[in-house]
């Protein structure tokens, strides 16, 4: 999910899963797999995740679902394919 412009909200919410992404992001530059990781930038990538049990998905309609989600609340968005399984991040 992405973050509408502008709410900064989100990048208070997850920081233990970007410090996971951080300490990922550095193993693989000591191991030779990839290059420095880069500084996020404002307004380039407002990505952000949640841990499974913390968001709750449900289907408004045969295009629509919505997404509760921590200090944020219900985010709608637009299914481009059906969500099977268990939602984890």
């Amino acid at each position: 999910m992405v973050a509408p412009p502008g709410d900064f909200r989100a990048v208070h919410v997850t920081p233990q899963q970007a410090l996971r992404d951080l300490d990922k992001a550095y193993a693989n530059v000591l191991a030779g797999r990839a290059g420095y990781p880069s500084p996020r930038k404002k307004g380039v990538n407002g990505a952000f995740r949640f841990q499974g049990r913390e968001i709750e998905v449900k289907r408004l309609n045969g295009k629509w679902s919505a997404a509760r989600l921590p200090k944020i609340g219900w985010v709608k968005f637009h299914d481009t394919r059906l969500l099977r399984g268990k939602t984890l991040n």
